[in-house]
């Protein structure tokens, strides 16, 4: 088990909830469904693609040298409340 986290093998991963992107803009633009993701998620809104960019750097980076085997979350605390 020791040489495996040695190695720092690449199994901690970002967790992404909902992201206003080009590919969910259709869920974007639906009221209704907006409407659902925001009273759901703690954050209260859609999230920002900077914002997942900032949890796969922390996971790339030597701060995060001592992490292993873990799932960020980033969805508002979606998470939180299921």
């Amino acid at each position: 088990m020791r040489r495996l986290g040695e190695a720092r093998p690449a199994n901690q991963r970002p967790r992404p909830g909902y992201f206003a992107t080009e590919l969910t803009q259709a869920l974007v633009d639906n009221p209704e469904f907006t409407d659902w993701l925001c009273k759901r998620t703690p954050a209260g809104r859609w999230g920002h693609v900077d914002e997942l960019a900032g949890a796969v750097i922390f996971l790339a980076a030597p701060a995060s040298n001592f992490v292993n085997g873990q799932i960020l979350y980033v969805d508002g605390g979606m998470t939180s409340v299921v």
